[in-house]
């Protein structure tokens, strides 16, 4: 590669590799090093090496070296000859023509770009041993070629005086020096450059070869190249004397720090060689950081420069005061110097420790941290150490070592914006500082106690390690920082450091705030989330849509319409073996085996699209055989994008409709994405929008850079439940075809086979088709349907793109209906992301089914309406008006001659009495005053270009479109006056919510339950000691019932007899009202009050309106004199906080998990069943907490607060709409209807209650910032998209709260109150609670373990056990279906039905069971457990269960999966746990029963006693 260039291009390449910075590079570059080889290459036409590393590097100066002696030897044998050749040669006319082309070249040259071309002759090369007018000449052709300038000059051309004069005033003083007499000369300077018992000290002192090697890290300041006037000012400055010959240059290397802290002290006394050997590639691999980016071979380096006296690039740092630099000999422990500051902080301002001191302190701490044996740089190892010392490095040992020191690292760093100068030029400014990254003490190898210590709120703050990391040119450094606020202008949150003032901020307010927040970000743990400022809609319909809220506001709702053209896209795949195996390793029979196995990374073959236009199908086709084919299919979907764009428009260019054209695939967000996302962002199209993270990419929209078009990719998995496409076409083709969906035999190809595979003409065989991953074959009457479509096509590539192509076709047909079925409910289905959304905006819509735009809403406190007193226009309330609007015309520059005048007082006296608000029809009170709103706000408030409005209504609109704002106004009025629920605006209630809301309860009270076998078990707590004991009763069946749409009952607003509140149902909750803090008894008192309503009992309406919504913060208990009737099944269903000990879960299961290498004494925070608040504040919603108190003794120990809420039954039309029309099509059997209200229903819940507390955030970014990213405690994960652009995932710190938190809580609060009504108020009243045990429940649904009738099967339900008749009769069939009443009487809501009834149940842990049917002989077992695939693993049984209850043995084996690994869908085999037994939310006893934490009692307190 080297023996290629010429002696000029291997100067140049020196040069570069020789740290002198490329000026095109700009300040933020990572990549120094290599982009400076890479370009000096590529510019020379050079072969590029695939990476870059030290050693390339180090080849590369040995061997321009060695070329640089070998051509100053030839040059000096040649340099007589050659002279008198040039001399002899050339003619005086020839000399007369350069002279006149050199004058031609320079004369029209600017004052500037004559100073430009002196920098560019200004380098000094390295075979240079003067600066001669020769040398000089040849730099200025050079010059003369870069700046694109004609240029041919002779050796005995003459330069230009003016030129001459800029850059050799040099050679004058030269001339003078000559006649000065010569100076006495020093000793030269020593500097050994390697050791070995053979060297010998070489002398070094000529200039210009200093100059090559140094002037870089003293005098570059890498703005413009080096003059030769300051290449003279840096010689005069360092040395004195006259510079004398070379010894031998050819031994020359780069200098190290200590050669030149000698050279420093020249001047003060003759420097000896030192002791210690210099390393000549210690500038080379000088690093701060390096980290390794996603899926590349090249690294990511920061170095650090060579210390001593500060380069200039700090100059304009350290500066500063607030900012400290230390002047060391040791180049590469910035790091522990700076920490010196903490370590020895400084007495007084007056009282600072020298830079010496500092130096020191950095070697004990670097000694500390890494354990080195030495106390001081004295020693020789501690020596060597900080010698070889490669820097700190930030990405993995930063957490640890802010843990080692206590500390906070808070990196500080500077924004770089381009300002104009004086003169006009671009120049950089740097004095824009900013909190860039805050890394924290890494607690996940601590022990519990250290989190413990590291997470408790009263313990005093780690200290903020402030640095400033100034990325240089070709190098970085950190600074200590004394004082951020002064640095950045700004104070930052102690506790997220997101949030800030500025310092000198003199508003009040401002501070006042600032100070909230940090009181609210030390309770939070340094998350914020930002809610609104005041009461605002939720209604996704209108304002989730700019096309529906335009029309409905100009009243043209007729004209609406859906997104009814798409794209649909699918990728096939190819297998590439690999066989890799990872994660924990094991030693089995001697050898090493992983736990998981990467068999095959999965490589796109083909990809297919249909496009829905108005014109009809299109398909379109590309696959392997293409070269850039992912591309090319990309460009023709931006091409068919234009056209659907024109289609999918409204007529009325005035309506908005920006929805991207939807491209939709089936199951793409875990999988299509995986290859498309990598193509999405080039020189021709962007991402714009991304929205989930990289195992589930819910939606990317992305731009075309040109045409403008946005193509928005969508998973339509997200619009259905979980299935395969083939049942998605099924169920929503109307048709109920299944066999559309192809078959190809993806495992018979792989990577390295399949042009060969493929080119063949005959079908495939039936075992090819054999599916591995699902452990499937195909039937021979599927065989021979792929054999009848095989025969129209040449070849097995022709078949790919036919089956390719189909499973993009038969998408198009379900996805048309999903639309239309949405349309029908007054949406567009693409404006949303899925049926969750979906589902969510018809809830909202239909609660606002009776919204009349021009009708008058009123609620309890609008005093427009409520105790009426007009408003009274005076003539100083007039005048006030009429020049205050005077006087906003100026400002706004309007003319005012029309304006509103004193005079018209009498004419808006009778306007304003008779009148109203033209926004909301409101009458005009003190509270609620007129104003004068403009009609055209172009022109001034003239007579005929005003109207009246409400002071708030005038304000909303502003220049905003009268219509819609009009509309927002109304709705919200709406909303008030029906108590329709806003989102929350208290932070304090915010998080009381959301930390409520905590889903349905999954558990297990008795585990092992066998007909004949298993005695009825019962619990009773006597004498602070829980005693577990058989009853005579064996059971004879299991019993289970299933609440019927649980959740969706909830909010139906339907009667139920066993509703005793309320008028008998349920109301959900509204706005919020007030919160009251219970501080004083008088606050206690209220709380209570509101409480223990008594009119809650009432059926009257009037009274009812006086019952209030709340949710209460309280701490209580079941009474103890009743609490053995509840201690079977407690009713508090909440999370609870513990630590799975021996003394808290019991011995059987702490020794359990021992035995079989369970993780033990973990913390937990799970859902349980408990009969207190185990001491704690929990919360509740009215109706459960009213339930616990009147049917389950509970006592309020003590209330902390109470929040009030409207409420309202808004929600009631949408469950009954959808619930009757569920039926309808049941009866019709229109399967793909059944399926769409039962998705519907299944999602109308979640939305409510969506957390973005846990989402992530997703930030394209190029290399530079994606290393910075790694650095951040937020930092995920990346992905590489192209060769300089990387999607980077952060978590959240900041996030909103735009949903109502308040209906979630009340909704899974509710359902927890239907489920212990039903229980403890029908259940428990009818039947013999001797004769049945609670055995296992889930969210909606509960198994019974029942004695009844031996001689029945488990048909016979509970009918042997009715202990009450008469009250079983009455209200059975208020829950149960009647089998006399027609098809709605089945799935009513607040009812149940019976499910998952058997003979036999034993239930390990939640979600972990085995149930015998034995009457279903399709199948008799139902088996229920998470972590392994049934399908894949047939013998877990019953017996695998039974020996797990005896035996204590556990189940793992392996599962077989497609899923990403490193950003590459891969076939993976992980070892995963199926069947451990591990119950720790109760305390899990010998006997099988799992009884409930009771407050203050150890589990030794609890004991079997045997059957007597």
């Amino acid at each position: 590669m080297i023996s290629r260039l010429t002696k000029e291009q291997l100067g140049s390449l020196d040069r570069l590799i020789g740290f002198v910075g490329m000026h095109d590079l700009s300040n933020e570059t990572v990549l120094h090093a290599r982009f400076e080889i890479e370009n000096a290459l590529k510019y020379y036409q050079v072969a590029r090496p695939d990476t870059f590393s030290s050693d390339l590097k180090q080849r590369i100066v040995a061997v321009v070296q060695q070329r640089q002696q070998e051509e100053l030897q030839k040059t000096s044998q040649e340099q007589a000859t050659s002279s008198s050749a040039t001399h002899a040669t050339t003619t005086p006319e020839d000399q007369n023509e350069v002279q006149d082309d050199l004058q031609t070249m320079t004369s029209n040259i600017t004052i500037e770009q004559l100073e430009t071309l002196s920098r560019l002759i200004g380098f000094v090369d390295v075979n240079d041993q003067f600066v001669t007018e020769s040398s000089l000449r040849s730099k200025l052709q050079r010059a003369f070629q870069q700046a694109l300038l004609p240029a041919h000059l002779d050796e005995q051309a003459q330069l230009p005086a003016h030129l001459v004069e800029q850059v050799l005033p040099a050679q004058e003083k030269e001339k003078e020096n000559v006649k000065k007499p010569p100076k006495q000369k020093k000793d030269p300077i020593k500097i050994r450059l390697g050791y070995d018992d053979d060297d010998a000290d070489f002398i070094y002192n000529d200039l210009p070869d200093l100059v090559t090697f140094e002037l870089d890290k003293y005098d570059y300041d890498y703005s413009q190249p080096s003059t030769e006037a300051r290449i003279r000012e840096f010689l005069n400055q360092w040395f004195t004397e006259k510079p004398q010959e070379p010894v031998d240059i050819s031994i020359l290397q780069p200098l190290s720090s200590e050669a030149l802290e000698n050279i420093r002290q020249r001047k003060k006394k003759p420097i000896q060689a030192p002791d210690q050997e210099i390393d000549d590639q210690e500038i080379l691999s000088q690093k701060i950081v390096s980290q390794t980016l996603d899926d590349q071979d090249e690294q990511v380096v920061y170095r650090y420069p060579l210390t001593g006296k500060a380069i200039p690039e700090l100059q304009k740092y350290i500066k500063r005061r607030e900012v400290h630099f230390i002047d060391s000999q040791y180049p590469n422990n910035c790091v522990f110097e700076a920490l010196s500051f903490l370590s020895l902080p400084d007495k007084t301002q007056e009282k600072r420790y020298k830079d010496h001191d500092r130096v020191a302190e950095g070697v004990k701490l670097i000694i500390q941290y890494y354990s080195l044996q030495g106390n001081s740089a004295k020693c020789k190892n501690i020596q060597k150490f900080i010698k070889e010392y490669q820097g700190f490095d930030f990405v993995t040992d930063s957490k640890k070592f802010a843990k080692l020191f206590n500390i906070n690292i808070c990196i500080y760093a500077c924004k770089e914006i381009p300002i104009q100068s004086d003169q006009g030029d671009t120049i950089t400014a740097y004095d824009q500082f900013y909190l860039d990254q805050i890394i924290e003490p890494d607690k996940d190898d601590a022990d519990d106690d250290e989190k413990e210590y590291l997470n408790e709120e009263n313990k005093l703050q780690l200290q903020d390690f402030n640095l400033l990391l100034l990325q240089l040119k070709n190098n970085s450094h950190v600074l200590f920082v004394s004082d951020p606020e002064a640095l950045t202008g700004y104070s930052n949150c102690p506790f997220c450091k997101q949030h800030s003032v500025p310092v000198k901020n003199k508003n009040r307010n401002a501070q006042r705030d600032f100070e909230r927040h940090v009181a609210k970000c030390q309770q939070n743990n340094g998350k914020q989330v930002i809610l609104l400022k005041s009461l605002s809609l939720i209604a996704p319909h209108i304002f989730g849509n700019k096309t529906y809220q335009y029309l409905m506001a100009y009243e043209r709702l007729d004209e609406f319409k859906p997104t009814r053209y798409f794209i649909t896209y699918d990728f096939e795949t190819v297998p590439r073996i690999i066989n890799l195996g990872y994660g924990s390793k094991s030693v089995i029979n001697g050898i090493e085996v992983h736990n998981s196995q990467q068999h095959t990374v999965l490589e796109p073959l083909s990809v297919a699209s249909t496009i829905k236009s108005k014109a009809g199908i299109k398909k379109i086709y590309f696959d392997l055989r293409q070269e850039n084919f992912i591309e090319k299919w990309l460009e023709q979907m931006f091409e068919e994008a234009k056209q659907l764009k024109e289609d999918n428009q409204y007529d009325d260019p005035e309506i908005p409709y920006d929805i991207s054209i939807p491209v939709l695939g089936y199951n793409s967000a875990h999988f299509d994405m995986v290859f498309v996302i990598r193509y999405l962002t080039n020189p021709l199209w962007h991402i714009t929008s991304y929205l989930g993270d990289f195992t589930h990419i819910k939606r990317v929209e992305v731009k075309h850079k040109i045409t403008g078009v946005t193509l928005q990719f969508l998973d339509a998995m997200l619009f259905v439940t979980k299935g395969k496409l083939k049942q998605f076409a099924a169920d929503f083709d109307n048709g109920g075809k299944d066999d559309q969906k192809g078959v190809f035999p993806n495992d018979a190809i792989n990577i390295d086979n399949y042009d060969e595979i493929l080119s063949k003409s005959e079908p495939f065989s039936k075992e090819d088709f054999d599916n591995k991953l699902r452990k499937e074959t195909m039937t021979n009457e599927t065989y021979q349907i792929y054999l009848e479509d095989c025969k129209q096509f040449m070849n097995r590539w022709d078949y790919l793109q036919y089956y390719n192509e189909q499973d993009t076709s038969i998408m198009i047909k379900p996805i048309e209906n999903l639309i239309e079925m949405n349309f029908e409910n007054g949406i567009d289905m693409f404006n949303y992301i899925s049926m969750a959304s979906c589902t969510n905006t018809i809830k909202y819509k239909m609660a606002c089914n009776d919204f009349d735009q021009n009708a008058r809403y009123t609620n309890q406190n609008d005093s427009s309406f409520i105790n009426f007193s007009p408003f009274n226009l005076t003539e100083e309330y007039w005048e006030q008006k009429v020049n205050s609007y005077k006087q906003y015309g100026l400002r706004a520059k309007r003319s005012i001659k029309n304006n509103v005048q004193e005079s018209d007082f009498e004419q808006f006296v009778q306007l304003i009495e008779k009148g109203s608000c033209w926004f909301c029809k409101a009458r005009f009170t003190n509270e609620n005053r007129p104003t004068l709103d403009r009609i055209n706000n172009a022109i001034g408030h003239s007579k005929d270009n005003v109207r009246l409005a409400c002071v708030y209504r005038n304000v909303a609109r502003a220049n905003r479109d009268d219509k819609i704002t009009r509309l927002k106004i109304q709705l919200k009025r709406y909303y008030l006056a029906k108590g329709l629920p806003m989102p929350i605006t208290n932070e304090d209630t915010y998080h009381i919510l959301r930390n409520g809301i905590t889903g349905g309860l999954a558990n297990v009270i008795h585990r092992y339950n066998i007909k004949s076998e298993t005695h009825i078990n019962k619990m009773k707590l006597e004498e602070r000691k829980v005693l577990i004991y058989d009853l005579d009763h064996i059971m004879t069946h299991i019993t289970g019932v299933d609440k019927n749409s649980l959740y969706p009952s909830m909010f139906s607003s339907l009667k139920h007899d066993f509703i005793k509140y309320t008028g008998n149902q349920i109301n959900m909750p509204g706005y919020e009202i007030s919160r009251n803090t219970c501080v004083t008894d008088k606050q206690k008192n209220q709380a209570m009050e509101t409480i223990n309503n008594t009119l809650r009992f009432s059926s009257k309406q009037s009274d009812i309106d006086k019952v209030t919504m709340f949710v209460a913060e309280v701490k209580g208990h079941i009474d103890e004199e009743y609490i053995n009737d509840f201690i079977n099944f407690p009713p508090l269903i909440r999370k609870y906080k513990y630590k799975a000990m021996e003394s808290v879960i019991g011995k059987y299961m702490h020794e359990h998990q021992k035995k079989n290498g369970l993780p033990i004494d973990k913390e937990e925070y799970k859902l349980t069943s408990l009969l207190s608040t185990m001491g704690q504040f929990m919360s509740f919603y009215s109706y459960y907490l009213w339930f616990l108190i009147d049917d389950c003794h509970f006592i309020i120990d003590e209330v902390k607060s109470v929040m009030t809420f409207s409420k309202h039954l808004g929600f009631a039309p949408f469950v009954k709409h959808f619930n009757h029309q569920h039926i309808q099509a049941k009866l019709e059997k229109n399967k793909g209807l059944q399926q769409y209200i039962r998705i519907l229903m299944n999602n109308s819940y979640g939305c409510d209650g969506m957390n973005q507390e846990h989402f992530s955030q997703i930030k394209i970014c190029d290399k530079n910032e994606t290393f910075r990213a790694l650095l951040k405690d937020i930092f995920k994960t990346d992905r590489k998209l192209n060769e300089n652009v990387y999607a980077v995932e952060f978590e959240k710190l900041k996030f909103n709260c735009n949903t109502c938190i308040q209906v979630a809580f009340a909704v899974l609060d509710c359902s927890k109150y239907q489920v212990m009504n039903f229980y403890y108020n029908f259940l428990c009243r009818c039947l013999d609670q001797n004769r049945f045990h609670y055995v296992y429940g889930d969210t909606d649904s509960m198994m019974l373990a029942v004695a009844g009738d031996p001689n029945q099967d488990y048909t016979q339900g509970f009918s042997a056990t009715v202990s009450d008749k008469q009250f079983y009769d009455k209200n059975f069939y208020k829950f149960f279906p009647d089998s006399k009443k027609d098809i709605y009487d089945e799935k009513k809501l607040l009812g149940v039905a019976y499910e998952h009834c058997g003979s036999s149940l034993t239930a390990l842990a939640p979600k972990n069971y085995w149930l015998l049917e034995d009457l279903d002989k399709k199948n008799p077992e139902t088996v229920k457990l998470k972590g392994l695939n049934l399908k894949s693993n047939p013998q877990i049984n019953k017996q695998t269960y039974e020996e797990n209850i005896k035996k204590g043995t556990i189940v793992k084996d392996k599962n077989m999966s497609l899923k990403q690994r490193a950003g590459q869908m891969s076939q993976i085999e992980v070892l995963k746990n199926g069947i451990t037994g591990c119950h720790t939310k109760m305390v899990t006893l010998p006997n099988q029963c799992c009884c409930p934490f009771i407050y203050q009692l150890t589990a030794h307190s609890y004991k079997c006693q045997e059957l007597q």
